[in-house]
């Protein structure tokens, strides 16, 4: 039998969703506002979202000093421009990491010009990399039906494995005192014996392991621990 630990599970259908002519956006930690703490079961987790972009459009925001935003894209293209850098190009199995010391505004532009991009956004805050920067880190998936690193560093490690049906696997945090956000990017896993269809998340804390099994074919399910 499973122990149920403390947890909270965002159903896809249930986030606050944003859209008009620019965007439509899925929050999936608050209902109206992407940092009201007390809805948030992680202190450090700002922003969880999901984000598709129209054609040529582009979002405006400000990234807070030594606050880690991730940009993890799901189709088309985005260019990413910081302050007044030079534009990083992201695309599909890649991963956009920013963070800097300083209050930083940031442009996320579509650079493609018929079809929207959706990716996926998430802000850390209290995050201290060996290097500050902007930097884009290639996200190709070796092997199937485990568990992969994507990004590893202080206070932050995301993952991701594509599953087929009725594949188990398992996570063991790399610390103890942390949590972790398990999100389904495509089909339907059973996670610490809680369903979770395409596009729910859920949040998981004082816990070391966590055990899992794809419910359908080309499953895919992304963690983040923090």
């Amino acid at each position: 039998m499973i122990l149920q630990n403390p947890s909270r599970i965002f159903n896809s259908h249930l986030v606050n969703k944003q859209e008009n002519n620019n965007f439509r956006c899925l929050s999936y930690l608050n209902p109206g506002d992407d940092r009201v703490a007390s809805d948030n079961p992680f202190g450090t987790l700002g922003v969880f979202k999901e984000v598709a972009l129209a054609p040529l459009k582009n979002l405006l925001l400000t990234l807070e000093a030594n606050e880690l935003m991730l940009l993890f894209p799901l189709s088309g293209s985005l260019s990413v421009e910081v302050h007044d850098g030079k534009p990083y190009n992201i695309e599909p199995e890649q991963l956009l990491t920013c963070l800097h010391p300083k209050k930083q505004a940031v442009t996320i532009s579509n650079s493609e010009q018929k079809q929207s991009s959706s990716y996926l956004h998430i802000q850390v805050s209290g995050i201290s990399f060996p290097q500050d920067g902007t930097a884009v880190h290639p996200c190709h998936i070796p092997q199937r039906n485990m568990v992969s690193t994507l990004l590893e560093q202080p206070g932050v490690q995301l993952s991701i494995g594509v599953f087929d049906g009725r594949q188990k696997g398992e996570y063991q945090l790399q610390e103890t005192a942390d949590g972790i956000f398990a999100f389904v990017l495509n089909g339907a896993f059973e996670v610490q014996d809680r369903l979770l269809e395409n596009r729910d998340g859920l949040a998981l804390w004082d816990i070391s392991t966590i055990d899992f099994e794809a419910l359908s074919e080309n499953a895919v399910l992304l963690l983040l621990e923090i």
